[in-house]
């Protein structure tokens, strides 16, 4: 049969869509390179929004805040350099510690930060 011959039949069922497979296709990690990558900063208010009451129950806990802050940040590929330098521009807790001279707070609270990121990294959280 001709293909004339076919197409004066009548209308032939349109080809059946391809079907596309259920399973996402793997993305590669993020070029870990410092110089090839940004840090993506979270939103310090919304931690802040979302941190428990102090103990004092006079506002948010500005303490828990800033370690969660430091968390994201570091699940983000910030490092804690990068980490420590920027709460101290968002967080009034880490300005504080900076006036009273006690600026290795600020990095002790990102680099547990950051180990924790890591540690959940690696059992598969992150």
């Amino acid at each position: 049969m001709t293909t004339s011959q076919l197409d004066a039949l009548g209308p032939v069922a349109q080809p059946e869509p391809e079907k596309t497979a259920d399973v996402l296709p793997l993305r590669p990690r993020r070029v870990s390179d410092h110089t090839l990558r940004q840090c993506q900063w979270p939103d310090y208010q919304r931690c802040l929004r979302g941190a428990p009451p102090s103990k004092n129950g006079d506002g948010p806990d500005r303490s828990m805040a800033d370690y969660f802050w430091c968390k994201m940040a570091a699940q983000r590929n910030c490092s804690v350099e990068e980490i420590a330098a920027k709460l101290i521009e968002v967080s009034e807790r880490a300005q504080e510690r900076v006036r009273l001279k006690d600026k290795g707070q600020v990095t002790i609270t990102a680099r547990k930060a950051s180990d924790a990121a890591a540690s959940e990294r690696h059992r598969g959280r992150g």
